[in-house]
């Protein structure tokens, strides 16, 4: 049916959020093979003044180069313009209700209509257990972040950990699970890494209400010997922790690349877009636990990539929440400084400089 409208419309372009779910990679796969113009948004690479737009595929399925030395031997990109989004997290729930509501109450008049998640009043129990479990752990978790960044500073690693079916596990890893991911690491961590350091695991806010792994973890520290030194927390400050740490293992989380934006080493067990010789640990995850404390990002080809990426990549905005500019209020707005000289990958959104106003977006 699909691919029978875009031949028949004439179709010239489909545009996506995300490009995993089922229906999304059905509808890439039939749009390319029609070489008809495939545009994926997506949340930001960079956070969280950015949102992903990219040609033909997002996260592993980009474009993006890999090679160092194409971003080490290019025209260096200047900082880009990047206005500050401050907190959105309430807007995020309050659409996220908003749009479930909307949805449950409509299904009877749709009833072909399938949803990548459950369309169930049993949703809201799930909100509301997650906001319980906020609240617990806010009080169980009293002075957890200052004993990370007092006397456990530089003595252990971080893991944060992805929604239970984020995408970005299920299609770019080899891993099942984020079950399977803690058991991988905890075992690995109990056999190679130095006995004086800890392992903490981060739970993502998302999945808060879907899941909680304080069993499993407890499990598997008795199990491999490492109860004291294995650790699980929640809503605690990232940016703290990732500065504090020895290293960060992800699958593929964005956090990872803001591990290197605050200098510390990352392992991606996953397949990662910023996965990239000189930025992130190359060898296995058994010998990182001891070659992290040694490992030298650099930040030559941090900056390169980073400034590089925003440019071809990235839109500043959100699409949650409207920040004001002097031209109006906006989600998205576009306003991109190229060097001449660059060069660019065959995907890359990007337009010639204008002296008028930045173009603006507002889905």
């Amino acid at each position: 049916f699909f691919e029978q409208q875009l031949l028949q419309r004439q179709i010239e372009a489909v545009i996506l959020f995300g490009d995993c779910r089922p229906i999304h990679a059905t509808a890439r796969r039939i749009a390319l093979k029609h070489n008809i113009a495939v545009f994926v948004f997506e949340e930001g690479y960079v956070r969280p003044n950015f949102v992903t737009l990219e040609r033909f595929g997002v996260n592993n399925h980009s474009l993006l180069p890999r090679d160092p030395d194409f971003y080490l031997q290019n025209v260096p990109v200047p900082q880009q313009h990047e206005q500050e989004l401050g907190y959105s997290f309430h807007m995020i729930l309050l659409w996220g209700f908003l749009y479930y509501t909307t949805a449950i109450a409509l299904q009877p008049f749709f009833r072909q209509y399938r949803h990548h998640r459950p369309l169930q009043l049993s949703e809201g129990k799930v909100w509301l257990r997650s906001f319980g479990r906020k609240l617990y752990y806010r009080h169980k978790e009293k002075g957890v972040l200052a004993h990370l960044t007092g006397p456990l500073s530089k003595s252990f690693y971080l893991v944060p950990l992805q929604v239970y079916n984020d995408s970005q596990i299920l299609t770019h890893s080899n891993f099942k699970t984020v079950k399977a991911f803690i058991k991988y690491v905890a075992q690995s961590f109990a056999a190679h890494a130095p006995s004086h350091t800890h392992l903490v695991f981060k739970h993502h806010p998302m999945d808060r209400g879907y899941h909680d792994y304080h069993q499993l973890i407890s499990k598997l520290g008795k199990q491999f010997g490492i109860a004291g030194r294995l650790h699980y927390i929640h809503d605690q400050h990232l940016p703290s922790l990732l500065t504090h740490a020895i290293g960060t293992i992800v699958v593929n989380s964005t956090v990872g690349f803001s591990s290197l934006y605050h200098n510390t080493p990352v392992k991606a067990c996953g397949m990662a877009v910023y996965d990239i010789k000189g930025l992130t640990y190359q060898g296995s995850l058994h010998t990182f636990w001891h070659a992290a404390p040694d490992f030298q990002i650099n930040r030559r080809l941090f900056t390169r990539f980073r400034n590089y990426m925003i440019l071809t990549t990235q839109l500043n905005g959100s699409f949650y929440k409207r920040f004001k500019t002097p031209h109006g209020r906006y989600h998205i707005s576009y306003n991109k400084n190229l060097p001449e000289g660059l060069k660019v990958h065959p995907s890359a959104i990007i337009e010639k400089p204008c002296t008028p106003p930045p173009a603006t977006i507002d889905p």
